[in-house]
């Protein structure tokens, strides 16, 4: 294993590059690296070199490997980044092949020449001779070498023979055109082939138009143990690439040494070697568990990665297996792209059967991929500015989530399932939903046969049922036939007895309702009788006693009434001489107490008795009066709203304006709520106001009606 100093000289490396990679992870996960990322590129630092060696020493050269090794990510973010100290300029090319009906496809050899064109220094459109003699095209390519880089070569099986044929003639005509007169530099073009392992026999189809290539090639193997630990510990610990444009997801963080030792031993195989895809997708997992272990941190201190964070070897092996899922429900919890649970497995549906055939991957044109992702519906919540449709959304997002990738083919953009890992998932998914589909047409199979039974049932009992109604109906009318007459007769006797016997029973119910009333009416009279003889006994004496009983009352309450009139009379005439007196000093302007008593400073104790007097004649005090809720009362300038009663009659709610008239109060003075006995002031224009609730009774001669009875006075 790699020890901590060279970690840390990798990590001094990087943080002096000159530009920062567009990723916010430290590891993409499925998808390859590309050459902005061949700073987080470790573990491939051998094979980068061999893969340089053979360069310039072969003009042709082959890289294979199974599935899942990282071919593409050894291309194109560990070579192609040093083949800038060669003076060597790469070109990637794809045999790209939709799988569209009425597509028409370019031949590979058309999409060769157009790669080829593009580094030309004069502008070219017309390819038609080029696989005949490529040397016109070649002629116009820079002074600089270019290296033809034929990534996943394995894709041009899916063009025809003839097809193939053409292209690998030509590619031995641009080799044998290395060494003819007129080149400056030797090998002008070069090639290397990147196919997987297991389609190598196409390389022998090769070999016929390139003798000898078969011996220049080199089979990548997975990641030894030491690579495997460089490739996870190093990225985590890199701060940022130079001139910081866009930081990384997360601060540097580091695994202790029993967490990495878990990981490689769950990670590598008998031959204790490590597949780079399924060590990236573990990573880019724990990258996340850093993450989040970081925001839960109080002190934001650099997070270490221990074996329990992530569930030791069970949850290694739990992230591989379950990486699709994963993906998969992820699409289904995004807040940006709000897909019902419909719509996720019609994506599903898409991925399992437009973009996986048998046991391999296929790609589908960008077209095709639209035309089903316009029929999915989704709530989406993006930044208007992005102005994407609900498809391009979609897409968007698959991207995103590793689970289908993108390229550029001569049918323009192509989508495919973005890795081989993917494919186990993939596959059993899809078996799980085939057999899911036979349950339910089994299910519905034996509903079918239910549902038949109960028919074939119903159908046999109504058959039965309607053989016994004819037989009945045979019965009855051979029964008729012997004994209808007798029957017959014998009924219409019952009939005519049966009649009889009712008009005899309601004769008799009548008479005994007439014996009834008759008893009720007697019973009646009767308590008449008694009722008048006790009132004639006891009505003359009463009535005698009750006349004179009231005209007592009413005498003595006429002479109190009279006398309580004459006093409030003569207290009224002298308050109202009182006041009078006190409006007229205030007039003139005086003080008061001293117009009255005259200035003798000696006459103290008349002084505080007039002083008293004057302020209490002073205020204006108004008589007791009542009104009911919704009723107002008005004191001079001043109008007072009753507004509602309590029902306990302890309180009530008044609105005070300073208006006459019986005109709404658009701004009263005050809305106050008063207790009986209560007294409440206000002040209005230097003058105080008091009210006070004396009561709540009856509204006049109606017991029924509550109204307030209170007393207004003014200062």
């Amino acid at each position: 294993m790699s020890n901590s100093s060279n970690t840390h000289e990798a990590v001094k490396m990087i943080a002096g590059s000159s530009k920062m990679s567009e990723t916010l992870h430290r590891y993409p996960g499925l998808r390859p690296f590309i050459s902005d990322e061949k700073r987080i590129f470790f573990g491939r630092r051998a094979e980068i070199e061999i893969l340089l060696n053979a360069i310039r020493v072969n003009a042709a050269f082959i890289l294979y490997s199974r599935s899942g090794l990282g071919k593409s990510s050894l291309i194109r973010a560990g070579l192609i980044p040093r083949l800038t100290d060669t003076k060597i300029e790469p070109v990637i090319i794809r045999f790209i092949q939709a799988e569209n009906e009425g597509q028409k496809i370019k031949k590979p050899v058309d999409i060769l020449a157009k790669e080829i064109a593009k580094k030309a220094h004069k502008n070219v459109n017309n390819f038609a001779d080029f696989k005949n003699t490529p040397a016109p095209l070649l002629d116009m390519i820079s002074k600089k070498p270019l290296l033809l880089i034929f990534d996943q070569f394995e894709e041009l099986l899916n063009y025809s023979k003839e097809d193939r044929d053409e292209l690998i003639k030509c590619l031995g005509a641009i080799l044998d055109d290395n060494s003819r007169e007129g080149f400056e530099h030797k090998d002008k073009v070069k090639l290397l082939f990147v196919i997987r392992s297991d389609r190598f026999i196409l390389m022998k189809e090769v070999a016929r138009a390139i003798p000898g290539i078969l011996n220049n090639s080199y089979g990548l193997k997975p990641l030894s143990t030491d690579q495997a630990e460089e490739a996870i510990d190093v990225p985590s610990q890199i701060l940022a690439l130079g001139d910081v444009t866009k930081s990384f997801k997360i601060p540097p963080y580091e695994y202790d040494q029993e967490a990495l030792k878990v990981i490689l031993n769950t990670l590598k195989n008998k031959e204790e070697e490590i597949e780079s895809s399924q060590l990236q997708i573990v990573c880019q997992e724990l990258e996340e568990i850093a993450h989040r272990k970081y925001n839960d941190s109080p002190h934001k201190k650099k997070v270490t990665i221990k074996p329990a964070d992530f569930g030791n070897k069970e949850g290694i092996s739990k992230m591989l297996n379950r990486f699709y899922w994963k993906q998969i429900e992820k699409l289904g919890k995004d807040k940006t792209l709000i897909l019902p649970p419909r719509s996720v497995r019609r994506i599903k549906t898409f991925i399992e059967d437009e973009l996986v055939s048998g046991n391999k991957r296929i790609v589908q044109s960008e077209a095709k991929v639209k035309e089903v992702m316009q029929g999915i519906k989704a709530t989406r919540k993006f930044p208007a500015t992005l102005e994407l449709s609900t498809a391009d959304a979609i897409i968007s997002k698959l991207l995103e989530l590793r689970l289908i990738r993108e390229e550029d083919s001569h049918l323009d953009k192509v989508y495919e399932i973005s890795h081989d890992t993917l494919l186990p998932s993939i596959i059993e998914s899809k078996k799980e939903r085939a057999a899911h589909r036979q349950r339910i047409k089994f299910l519905l199979y034996v509903a079918g046969i239910i549902l038949l039974m109960v028919a074939f049932i119903i159908y046999d009992i109504t058959t039965k049922e309607a053989k016994i109604k004819t037989r009945e109906a045979k019965i009855q009318q051979e029964f008729q036939k012997e004994y209808g007459d007798s029957l017959l007769r014998q009924l219409w006797q019952i009939t005519k007895l049966n009649a009889t016997l009712i008009t005899q029973a309601t004769k008799i119910k009548r008479l005994n309702d007439s014996v009834e009333t008759a008893n009720k009416n007697l019973q009646t009279a009767n308590l008449i009788k008694d009722t008048a003889n006790a009132h004639l006994a006891v009505s003359r004496d009463s009535v005698l006693n009750l006349v004179r009983t009231y005209e007592t009352v009413v005498t003595s309450q006429k002479y109190d009434i009279a006398k309580v009139r004459d006093s409030v009379i003569t207290q009224r005439i002298e308050i109202d001489s009182l006041r009078k007196v006190v409006r007229s000093l205030r007039v003139n302007n005086k003080d008061t107490t001293k117009y009255i008593y005259g200035g003798n400073p000696q006459l103290t104790a008349q002084k505080n008795i007039i002083q008293n007097n004057v302020r209490d004649l002073k205020e204006e005090v108004y008589e007791e009066s009542w009104f009911k809720k919704g009723y107002f009362l008005q004191f001079d300038d001043m109008k007072v709203l009753l507004l509602d009663i309590d029902r306990s009659r302890q309180t009530i709610r008044v609105q005070i304006c300073n208006m006459i008239g019986s005109a709404a109060c658009p701004s009263p003075i005050a809305t106050p709520t008063i207790t009986v006995n209560q007294n409440y002031s206000f002040s209005y224009k230097n003058h105080k106001y008091n009210l006070v609730l004396k009561r709540i009774g009856a509204a006049g001669n109606n017991p029924l009606t509550p109204a307030a009875y209170i007393v207004f006075s003014k200062q």
